[in-house]
C-alpha cells in the first residue's frame, strides 16, 4: 500500500505542526511546500527534508503526486486555497476555523462536492506539538 501524500500551503506558525503530524504517521509523506514568501517554505522544507518548495501554491496542486493539502495560510484565506485544491482533485485538510463566513464555507463545501473530494478541519493541538 502507498503512502498518501500531503502538500502544505502556508507556512507560517501553525504549518510546523501539520507537518510534525505527516511526518509522524508511517502512512503518510509530506511531498511539497508552497509559501509567498519562499524563504518560510525553504526552511520548513529543509527541517522536514522536502524537495517540492513553491511560491504559487496553484503551481504545487498540479501535482499528480499530492492527495491531499493542508491548508494553512491565515483564515479569511481559507477558501481560495481550498476551492482550488478541490478543483485540481485534492483532498482538503483545514485548519480552524473552516472560513470566517458563512459563505465561505458554503464555497469550500460545495467545491468538495462538486469535485468529490473529502473536506476537513484540523485543531492542530495535541502530540504533534513542534
Amino acid at each position: 500500500m502507498s503512502k498518501i501524500r500531503f502538500g502544505i500551503v502556508g507556512a507560517g506558525v501553525i504549518a510546523p505542526y501539520h507537518a510534525r503530524a505527516i511526518a509522524a504517521h508511517p502512512e503518510t509523506e509530506l511531498v511539497a511546500i508552497a509559501d509567498v514568501v519562499p524563504e518560510k517554505a525553504r526552511k520548513l522544507a529543509e527541517d522536514y527534508n522536502i524537495s517540492g518548495v513553491y511560491a504559487d501554491y496553484e503551481e504545487m496542486l498540479k501535482r499528480e503526486d499530492i492527495d491531499i493539502v493542508s491548508v494553512c495560510v491565515p483564515s479569511g484565506m481559507h477558501a481560495e486555497v481550498a476551492v482550488a485544491a478541490a478543483e485540481a482533485g485534492k483532498h482538503i485538510l483545514c485548519e480552524k476555523p473552516l472560513e470566517i463566513t458563512p459563505d465561505q464555507m458554503s464555497r469550500m463545501i460545495a467545491a468538495a462536492r462538486d469535485h468529490h473530494v473529502k473536506l476537513g478541519a484540523s485543531s492542530s493541538g495535541g502530540s504533534c506539538r513542534p
